[in-house]
């Protein structure tokens, strides 16, 4: 590449995909909109999601590649090591590795599979040996010499910390922990100089509003990044001819909640049809994507895909802007219960622009200062 083509305009991307956002306040990472979740990659849980063998999953990563994808979100013991494993391959095939931003995690069951639950005691939760052996492996997996870190909880921070000084790991996050324990864990590393979290991995869709309570205004208030997993409700939003489809072929996949939609999952699937209808949008898992991205600037949701028409469906949602009143149309079907004390407590005045809390009744009439770039982009 000459000089004048390297300080010369950057070409437009493949794909909306390959318009990359920075991760958080806290964190330069450039990541996808929404990042690929490798738990479709290995065929040892075929009984519980769609798996790929390894031709069809390097297949698709390279559609994802192709596509502007570098973001992928995986786990020690997805499909029993495989979905490592095999991402990791692809990379060394491909030799992209520097270009992928991989997200991994430890605390479940580690090596259950193989070793059997009762003698995986140590290699399971958060303590020193079970961090060091599952950073180990998962580095050979991976054929890479770093990560990035999705889980921990307080007691585990000065030893992070020293894999972050030692460039084993690059940044930190929080994956299905509570609210008050990654705000400690962010509140200690801040006074003793180590390094905090700036990402939260948690359940959160259409269907599922609890993060909203605490975890939520916690992450604006640490300024870290989201990234909801089940953002598509695991398959369950699904308008009506598609169930139709669904039910001649057996009902929705195996999940505990059964073939058959909720009242909830299929009163949901209305109404984002409706909407899909007037943004002119294919399918409705664009308008279920673009609401979480009304909901929250740094967001960027971890979904399941196995094949390149899932991908193109979901690209679509990479600048679908929903208005206010499709955001409420949607939050009516499913209301959250903020609960005590936040309902007495009121929202954040540097959110919405204005105090709703029972003291805020009792004083004069303020103005409030509002960062709509920090916090969302629906107020």
């Amino acid at each position: 590449m000459g000089f004048f083509d390297l300080v010369g305009p950057v070409p437009p991307p493949a794909t909306p995909l390959g318009r990359l956002r920075i991760l958080s306040p806290t964190c330069g990472l450039r990541v996808n909109a929404f990042g690929f979740g490798g738990l479709s990659i290995g065929q040892a849980w075929s009984d519980y999601v769609p798996a790929l063998n390894k031709e069809q999953a390097f297949a698709f990563l390279d559609a994802w590649w192709k596509a502007g994808g570098v973001h992928i979100d995986t786990s020690n013991h997805y499909q029993n090591e495989e979905s490592e494993t095999w991402i990791g391959e692809w990379m060394q095939t491909r030799g992209n590795r520097d270009h992928i931003v991989i997200g991994t995690k430890f605390t479940s069951t580690f090596r259950g599979w193989s070793h059997g639950k009762n003698e995986s005691a140590n290699l399971t939760g958060n303590h020193r040996k079970s961090v060091h052996v599952s950073l180990r492996e998962s580095l050979s997996k991976l054929q890479t010499d770093y990560w990035d870190f999705t889980t921990t909880i307080e007691e585990l921070m000065d030893s992070l910390d020293h894999y972050v000084k030692q460039g084993k790991v690059l940044y930190l996050g929080a994956s299905n922990l509570p609210a008050w324990l990654v705000a400690g864990c962010n509140s200690y590393a801040k006074t003793a100089g180590k390094t905090p979290f700036v990402i939260y991995q948690g359940r959160w869709s259409v269907l599922d509003r609890d993060i909203e309570q605490d975890i939520v205004p916690m992450c604006r208030a640490y300024g870290m990044a989201i990234q909801p997993w089940s953002a598509l409700g695991q398959g369950r939003l699904q308008t009506r001819t598609q169930m139709e489809k669904l039910k001649a072929e057996g009902g929705l996949r195996n999940t505990p909640e059964g073939p058959d939609q909720s009242l909830l999952e299929a009163q949901m699937s209305a109404v984002l049809e409706e909407i899909a209808k007037k943004h002119n949008v294919e399918g409705i898992t664009p308008i279920a994507l673009a609401w979480l991205h009304a909901k929250y600037t740094y967001c960027f949701p971890v979904i399941g895909m196995n094949n390149e028409e899932q991908m193109k469906q979901n690209i679509a949602a990479i600048g679908l802007v929903l208005d206010d009143e499709d955001v409420a149309k949607i939050d009516a079907v499913n209301p959250t219960s903020f609960g005590y004390p936040n309902w007495f407590n009121g929202d954040d005045p540097h959110v919405t622009g204005k105090a709703t809390s029972v003291p805020a009744g009792q004083v004069g009439t303020i103005d409030w200062v509002v960062d709509r770039k920090l916090y969302s982009s629906q107020m």
